[in-house]
Formats: structure tokens, C-alpha cells, sequence
């Protein structure tokens, strides 16, 4: 079993990289991580992993963060991502308000 930190992690992708203690990037796929609940890593997470080759590299697999109850810690920060998702939704309602503007100009030339 190797030791490593997490190098980055996107949770809307689900994949990410661990560098390990010899410094070489680990590919990590969100299956791969152990544990109950939404699997995701946070920047800097210390986990414990088995290192397999895979068809494009490196790759982890039984990912499982050195210390357990930090993990639970960490799931409500990759949590406060979502309301950013939440964000996005009110730029495109902006958008619509635009489409019913130009709605009434249409309406005034059938007049």
C-alpha cells in the first residue's frame, strides 16, 4: 500500500492526481475511492492507496484517506460546490428575461 497527497481533484469530473512518496502523479478515478457516501478528494488530503498500471499510466485504486474523520470534514467544502452549480442556473433565467423583452417588440409590429 502507498502513501500520498492529493495533488488535485475535480468533483464534476470525478477524476483527479495523487502524488506519491516518490513523487511520481497517480491517475485517481472517483470508483476507485473507499468509503460511504459521495467519494471526492480535497487538495491536499493525505491518503493510502494500491498502485496499478493501467492503459494510460499509473492509477489508484482502494483510495482511502489517511485519516478518517478529516474526510468527513472535507465533504461539506467539495459540498459548497454545488450551490455554484446552483449559480449557473440564474445566468441563464437571466437570459430568458432578455427572450421577453424581444417577445413584446413582436407583439407591438402585429399591432
Amino acid at each position: 500500500m502507498s502513501e500520498g497527497t492529493v495533488k488535485w481533484f475535480n468533483p464534476r469530473k470525478g477524476y483527479g492526481f495523487i502524488t506519491a512518496e516518490d513523487d511520481k502523479d497517480v491517475f485517481v478515478h472517483y470508483a476507485d475511492i473507499s468509503g460511504d457516501g459521495y467519494r471526492t478528494l480535497v487538495e491536499g488530503d493525505l491518503v493510502t492507496f494500491d498502485v496499478v498500471e493501467g492503459e494510460k499510466g499509473l492509477r489508484a485504486e482502494n483510495v482511502v484517506h489517511k485519516d478518517a474523520p478529516e474526510s468527513k470534514e472535507a465533504a461539506p467544502e467539495s459540498e459548497e460546490a454545488t450551490p455554484e452549480s446552483e449559480e449557473a442556473t440564474p445566468e441563464s433565467e437571466e437570459a430568458t428575461p432578455e427572450s421577453e423583452e424581444a417577445a413584446p417588440e413582436s407583439n407591438e409590429e402585429d399591432v
